[in-house]
């Protein structure tokens, strides 16, 4: 079946439809439009405004090499470092969980028991006022 014809000069030359499609008609030629202002300045060099790219997200590393020496989260987070990443506060007396100072002194993050730095434990087993004011503090601090 015969799709289309098309005569070049001496004979007729019939195309189905598939591979041998005629070939397209020639575009008509567009008259270039005068240049817009905003590109002859772009083409010039001349005064446009750039586009400021995106702020780049910035990420504080959370360990660093010195792994004693990372960056604590503000406030009482749970941590499973094991006072490896973060200083040792003490072990929970109660549960035996080791406390970093990511988890800070407070009651225990897994049974409540009051866990305190070394030299706080001593003020506050001497029953002094200054010791139950620091038991005090500690107790309100919680997680």
């Amino acid at each position: 079946a015969v799709v289309s014809t098309q005569s070049t000069g001496d004979h007729e030359v019939a195309y189905r439809k598939g591979k041998n499609s005629p070939p397209p008609p020639p575009k008509a030629n567009k008259k270039k439009s005068a240049p817009s202002f905003e590109r002859i300045l772009m083409e010039e060099g001349g005064t446009e405004k750039k586009k400021k790219s995106p702020r780049k997200t910035h990420y504080v590393r959370i360990v660093s090499e010195n792994e004693l020496t990372s960056v604590l989260l503000p406030g009482r987070n749970i941590c499973h470092c094991l006072a490896q990443r973060h200083q040792l506060i003490n072990n929970c007396m109660a549960c035996g969980r080791i406390v970093c100072a990511q988890e800070g002194e407070g009651p225990c993050m897994f049974c409540g028991h009051l866990v305190a730095t070394p030299e706080n434990s001593t003020r506050i087993a001497s029953q002094s006022k200054k010791g139950r004011e620091i038991e005090r503090r500690l107790r309100d601090n919680k997680p």
